[in-house]
């Protein structure tokens, strides 16, 4: 492995290599967003006890019932709060797994962007989003932490740069994520759970009429 290339040895994990050498190579978006979405699922396969249902209907029963926690109001605390209180033990019964503190970070996120729309979500509304703030939790930790300064230098992107590039892709692996929702919300095995397939584009000149050449004379 190059000296240049060193830090790829920090990366733990099947897939986060792949994901960082197409970022260094400038990559298009969808494809690197694509293979970020393939390692968040390895990881998620790799640790099949995170509860990923418990974090999901417990945002979802907080935001269907909002007097859930009326009865500790008098405690002056907030509802996010006594959700993250009760997310504190979820995360204890995963005896504090990283995977299972990254729910957590996800499951408050939805939570507290979900309550200030002040409207009533289903369960599959609620699993759609936690399972895109999950996604972009692993990625983050996983890779674009470990990687953010070398991918940067080899782009020659400043930091700002580099933090808006970031964005994008994890705005995009959030989106393609959704479709993992339905096994998070059913409690299905996530030792079982695949990635979407990756959309194919259509080439522009496979799918538009060739003109009809004069015959010659």
């Amino acid at each position: 492995m190059p000296d240049g290339d060193r830090f790829l040895r920090r990366l733990r994990g099947k897939g986060w290599r792949k994901l960082c050498s197409l970022m260094t190579a400038k990559a298009d978006d969808e494809l690197v967003a694509n293979q970020a979405l393939n390692a968040v699922t390895y990881y998620l396969k790799e640790n099949p006890e995170t509860c990923c249902h418990d974090f999901v209907d417990l945002v979802q029963r907080a935001l269907a019932a909002p007097s859930m926690f009326a009865a500790k109001q008098e405690h002056g605390l907030s509802d996010a709060t006594h959700v993250s209180v009760a997310l504190d033990m979820i995360v204890e019964q995963c005896d504090y797994s990283e995977s299972s503190l990254l729910c957590q970070r996800a499951a408050l996120r939805v939570f507290v962007q979900q309550k200030s729309t002040n409207a009533l979500v289903d369960k599959s509304i609620v699993a759609e989003a936690f399972v895109g703030e999950l996604a972009k939790e692993i990625v983050g930790r996983r890779c674009l932490a470990v990687s953010r300064e070398e991918v940067a230098q080899k782009c020659e992107r400043t930091f700002e740069e580099q933090i808006e590039y970031e964005k994008r892709i994890l705005s995009r692996v959030a989106k393609m994520a959704r479709p993992i929702a339905a096994k998070v919300r059913d409690d299905q095995s996530l030792s079982k759970i695949r990635a979407p397939r990756r959309s194919h584009r259509t080439s522009p000149t496979l799918s538009t009429t060739l003109p009809v050449m004069p015959e010659a004379r």
